[in-house]
């Protein structure tokens, strides 16, 4: 088990804002970025459409469009959410991607990120930070 610093950073118009949003423990970064995906703000602004076209092409690789009858995200939608988490998890969160679209902050937007604390914690030192409320 390892331990991770999840980073929220929230732009808006004219100002940004960093924190530490929480810290968590996970088996990899794969488990993480799940956790990371329940939260319900992480999917503000982001729809499968915007996805699709601002995955890098090397992940789009090998995925088939659609046909006349059907489009390309009603037959690759598990196939492209795939795509995006190995993406997302190369680049430890949006913080670190290329992509990160800032142009259009009427209504602000907020990216991830992690940081591995440490790996290999052991299930004494994890029970000891949820004892002290530190880890979700």
């Amino acid at each position: 088990m390892n331990l991770y610093k999840i980073i929220v950073k929230h732009f808006a118009y004219d100002d940004s804002c960093t924190a530490t949003w929480a810290y968590t423990t996970a088996e990899n970064e794969s488990e993480l970025l799940d956790k990371i995906f329940e939260n319900p703000t992480y999917w503000a602004n982001k729809d499968i459409d915007h996805i699709y076209y601002i995955l890098p092409n090397e992940y789009l690789a090998g995925l088939e469009l659609g046909d006349e009858n059907h489009t390309y995200f009603e037959w690759q939608e598990d196939l492209i959410l795939d795509a995006w988490k190995k993406y997302i998890i190369s680049t430890k969160g949006e913080l670190g991607s290329e992509w990160a679209d800032y142009d259009s902050l009427v209504l602000g937007k907020t990216h991830y990120g992690w940081e591995l604390v440490k790996e290999r914690i052991s299930p004494i030192e994890i029970e000891t930070l949820k004892d002290l409320k530190i880890v979700m």
